[in-house]
């Protein structure tokens, strides 16, 4: 038996990517003969570096007329379906969300794994004030040529999604009803023990996640920077060099700069390691797809700090949502002053997520599909 999975393994890791390795380990378990479709030439070394697993497959294709401009992808998804040369059994395709009618020619079986916001078709709510007549007019020739071809795609495909708040994305935009499947973490890696908590730095405040604007690390940095004495660790990688840059310089200006500390593309042991260390997470995104980074945090025992919005909401207990800056900040104080076993409840939580958990998820559905 062949399976294709279509990811796109760059550099910098993105939780799609964790994803995309427990796929392929869950099909080579199941007896499949795995091939990965990829944007570009694979980062094997990036793939080990940041997530400690081999990425091991049987060929790599790299499919003609995908273009790193996005709009040139979307004036392709309208136009020209593109094919990867690879005859498969199964397809998974985890960058769904971008390119949802990729797929091989014919496969018995396929599933659309949607991570993060359908950006097929193009959004037209929200935009009336910031784009033009003509604009408007390209969107919707474009949106109804790619509305034609996904319809009949999501006839023959399984739709998956990594939280319900996507599910209820996808349900709106592409009408059609997704199955739930949360994530996977490395729960055994991230994983705090209770001597492990009873060490935890009693004043520091993380934040983690990839250098790119979504993610809002400017307002976390300014909620955490009122908290007098506090030691804040920003845990990331470099992915958009300019927000990067414009993070520096709100360091550079802050009055806590030096209590600021910037731990850059660490490999996955020692990121686990200063989230053991730390006592409250500060996650300042809004409507996350689901927010991986979210729940390892919680598994090395960090009281997660979240926005009420996206995939966090239906995981993260209500007592540490906020929905203002505000209220972030006093959350952030409370959170300080979390017991022992407060932190032993978050880390309960997060093992829903487990890579066991997801791959059992997984297995059935790939059995279910027709």
């Amino acid at each position: 038996m062949r399976a294709c999975v279509f990811q796109d393994f760059k550099s910098t890791g993105d939780g799609l990517q964790k994803d995309s390795l427990v796929v392929i380990e869950t099909l080579k378990e199941l007896g499949y003969e795995v091939h990965l479709c990829s944007l570009r030439s694979p980062n094997m070394e990036g793939a080990r570096r940041n997530f400690g697993k081999e990425l091991k497959v049987s060929s790599v294709t790299i499919p003609k007329f995908i273009f790193h401009s996005n709009r040139l992808n979307l004036i392709r998804s309208a136009i020209v379906h593109v094919e990867p040369r690879v005859d498969a059994d199964v397809f998974v395709n985890m960058m769904a969300h971008w390119f949802p009618m990729l797929k091989p020619h014919s496969p018995r079986k396929q599933v659309l794994y949607v991570g993060a916001l359908p950006k097929v078709p193009v959004p037209m709510n929200g935009y009336d004030n910031v784009i033009g007549y003509l604009e408007k007019s390209f969107r919707r020739a474009l949106n109804s040529l790619i509305t034609r071809k996904l319809q009949k795609l999501l006839e023959e495909a399984t739709v998956v999604t990594g939280s319900q708040y996507l599910k209820n994305v996808v349900s709106e935009v592409w009408k059609v009803d997704a199955t739930v499947l949360y994530p996977p973490i490395d729960f055994d890696a991230y994983q705090s023990t209770m001597e492990d908590i009873e060490r935890k730095d009693l004043s520091s405040i993380a934040l983690a996640g990839r250098f790119t604007g979504c993610k809002n690390f400017e307002m976390g940095i300014s909620v955490a920077e009122k908290i007098d004495d506090s030691e804040i660790r920003i845990i990331a990688a470099r992915d958009n060099e300019l927000y990067f840059e414009s993070i520096k310089a709100q360091i550079s200006r802050s009055p806590a700069s030096n209590r600021i500390r910037m731990h850059l593309d660490l490999p996955l042991n020692i990121r686990a390691d200063l989230l053991k260390r730390s006592k409250v997470f500060v996650h300042a995104a809004m409507g996350e797809g689901f927010g991986a980074v979210v729940a390892e945090a919680m598994a090395a025992g960090c009281i997660p700090i979240v926005h009420d919005s996206g995939g966090p909401s239906e995981y993260v207990p209500e007592k540490w949502r906020y929905r203002s800056s505000s209220e972030c900040l006093s959350k952030v104080k409370e959170a300080l002053n979390a017991s022992p076993q407060e932190h032993m409840e978050i880390v309960k939580l997060a093992e829903q997520f487990s890579e066991k958990h997801y791959k059992e998820s997984f297995i059935q559905i790939i059995n279910e599909l027709s």
